[in-house]
């Protein structure tokens, strides 16, 4: 099946919630603050009693109770209230898809986002929200495949169980990956070119022309998160990443490096991100 038929089928997916497309959109705006962005939570509660869990969760809640959405404003401010509300509501649209082992799924997500952030943080000239946002929606384009495509998606299970990656596995049954899909499904909720390019070159970001910082993000986002679930010391995996995407974005290594620490040692939200 060819990736535009693919794509012609995104009405199988939910639709991203208004309030997230909303903020997605408008991230270059200079208008956008905590106050106008906890008025938009207000209008879908879902997403507004979401956030408030995780606002009390481990990470952001550090034993201070937050019972308002006005509260969050005050302790979380605008761009962590952001963050929220994008991972809130990405994760409530896609889920329980036949095939897909959704916590793992969003799990991998989520942590790649937290380190996209991380290293945006650290980067030359890059926007952590929008690092956080790329990491999140790095993988998005499976979900769409294996609710179109089961029976394929299971034998590229099995070839990569036999020692094949995702992307070759897909590029040698369907002639493309979850990054094209995942691109395209960006660019059909209309998200910025900026997004939508990193999605698209994640794979091989040297290889974008011009050159996409939010790629080689997410490329070494993934690249930290293989590397701690084969329980290898923060110090080494930095130590040890790629010279030239390093460069490419002027990473401050050592700053990255205690922050990873710091992160490695933190709950992860989960649990509260995939609560109904």
């Amino acid at each position: 099946m060819p990736v535009e038929d693919v794509i012609k089928r995104i009405y199988e997916l939910p639709s991203i919630p208004h309030v997230v497309q909303e903020l997605i959109a408008n991230f270059s705006s200079h208008t956008a603050n905590a106050e106008s962005i906890s008025r938009s939570i207000q209008s879908d509660p879902a997403i507004a009693a979401k956030v408030l869990r995780l606002a009390n969760s481990v990470r952001y809640g550090a034993g201070r109770k937050v019972a308002s959405l006005d509260s969050a404003v005050i302790m979380l401010g605008s761009d962590a209230l952001r963050t929220l509300v994008i991972a809130s509501g990405v994760t409530s649209a896609v889920k329980n898809i036949p095939g897909l082992d959704m916590r793992g799924f969003w799990h991998d997500s989520f942590m790649v986002a937290n380190l996209s952030k991380l290293i945006a943080r650290n980067a030359s000239g890059c926007d952590p929200e929008i690092a956080f946002t790329c990491g999140m929606l790095h993988k998005i384009g499976l979900p769409l495949m294996y609710l179109v495509q089961t029976d394929t998606m299971k034998t590229i299970e099995s070839m990569v169980a036999n020692g094949n990656s995702q992307i070759n596995a897909e590029n040698a049954k369907l002639g493309y990956n979850h990054n094209h899909v995942g691109a395209r499904l960006a660019e059909s909720w209309k998200f910025p070119e900026i997004i939508t390019t990193a999605l698209r070159h994640q794979e091989a970001p040297l290889q974008a022309s011009p050159f996409t910082p939010y790629a080689a993000i997410i490329a070494l986002a993934h690249n930290i998160l293989q590397r701690l679930d084969d329980d290898i010391d923060p110090k080494t995996i930095v130590s040890e990443l790629p010279d030239q995407l390093t460069s490419a974005l002027a990473l401050n290594s050592f700053k990255l490096f205690e922050q990873l620490e710091q992160l490695a040692q933190t709950e992860d939200d989960i649990d509260e991100m995939l609560a109904a």
